[in-house]
């Protein structure tokens, strides 16, 4: 697992663990706005905070 805090924002970087990091930090209270998917490529993180997207890729 690699995270980094870069602006006030957690990235992770690689999750490589059978933990779902991202709804951990969320059910700890980190707003999902300030966890980034550092290892999905920047179109695909736009994707997933489209007002049209369907289908969630992470979990939280």
């Amino acid at each position: 697992m690699h995270l980094d805090i870069k602006n006030g924002k957690i990235w992770i970087q690689i999750n490589n663990t059978e933990l779902d990091i991202g709804q951990a930090l969320v059910e700890k209270g980190v707003p999902k706005e300030d966890i980034v998917i550092g290892f999905q490529p920047v179109y695909i993180r736009q994707a997933m905070r489209s007002p049209n997207h369907k289908k969630n890729i992470c979990n939280f």
